[in-house]
């Protein structure tokens, strides 16, 4: 059996959201740049059967570090006492290769995916501060 590659570009951000049932609360802390040149690059992978709700699985994880405000770039270290992170992520893409995949139950005939996803980050000021400090920038 041969094997086949393929890769979706750009999935969207908004309906990934829904479908996982996040809600935007306040300024937005993730926007979308379709030209980003990324700082570093958040990728997750798994092999499966092919079923769809493992696809969304793993798109889910790949996008949770963001929602949580979890990730950042290494080399600037840890947000600052009174910073959060803020992210500009460029498209997402998630490539699949299907044939003979090694799962939990054995070699299947499945796909193996990967979702990549390429994240600036900065840090903006928490609190009441915030929107004022902002206005001066």
């Amino acid at each position: 059996m041969g094997i086949l590659k393929t890769s979706r570009n750009r999935l969207d951000l908004n309906e990934a959201m829904s479908f996982i049932g996040a809600k935007w609360t306040g300024d937005p802390h993730i926007t979308f740049d379709p030209d980003l040149k990324p700082q570093y690059r958040i990728r997750r992978a798994s092999s499966h059967d092919g079923t769809l709700l493992f696809s969304m699985e793993l798109m889910q994880r790949a996008l949770m570090p963001l929602f949580e405000r979890s990730s950042y770039f290494k080399p600037m270290g840890e947000p600052p006492q009174g910073m959060r992170p803020k992210y500009t992520v460029g498209p997402i893409k998630m490539f699949s290769v299907y044939g003979t995949v090694e799962a939990p139950a054995g070699n299947i005939h499945g796909e193996r995916e990967c979702v990549v996803i390429p994240v600036r980050c900065n840090y903006v000021p928490i609190g009441p501060n915030a929107l004022a400090n902002r206005a001066r920038s």
